[in-house]
Formats: C-alpha cells, structure tokens, sequence
C-alpha cells in the first residue's frame, strides 16, 4: 500500500476474531452500524490473517454440551435395557 488505509472485512465481529500483521496480533475495531470488522494497515507490503479461535466460555459451553449428550445417550440405553 502506498498510505496507510483501514480496510472492512464483511464478516461480522464476535468474540474469538483475531487479526495478525506479520504474524503479530493486532487490533480489530467494528463498525457501529453493522458490526463489520475494520483493520488499519500501514503502507508499504503487508501479511495479514484473520483467525477465528476458541474462546473460554465457548469451550465450557462445549464440554457442557458434550456431557448433555453424554447422560442423553446413557439414558436411552439404561431405559432400552431395563424397560422390559
């Protein structure tokens, strides 16, 4: 780039989005109206990644799923079993 300019990703922020410049992390700003992410770039050439990564209330809420399905099936084959 040949000045520094501020880019918009049409994805809509929601926490997990990072962004990394020359593989270093860098801050992610969101648009007031409709919440699309904006990234500032400096001139000149760039390497620029956007990741999407687990957060922690996004892996407990996982796991918690997880054991719901668990007892969920262990239910059905404890009634299956004993229901005669």
């Amino acid at each position: 780039l040949a000045d520094q300019r501020t880019i918009q990703v049409n994805v809509i922020y929601f926490p997990g989005w990072k962004a990394y410049l020359n593989g270093r992390e860098i801050q992610l700003t969101k648009t007031e109206s409709s919440g699309l992410m904006r990234i500032d770039l400096p001139s000149g050439n760039s390497n620029l990644s956007l990741k999407f990564q687990q957060t922690p209330v996004r892996l407990f809420a996982d796991y918690l799923s997880f054991g719901g399905l668990t007892i969920l099936i262990y239910l059905w084959i404890y009634t299956k079993k004993y229901s005669h």
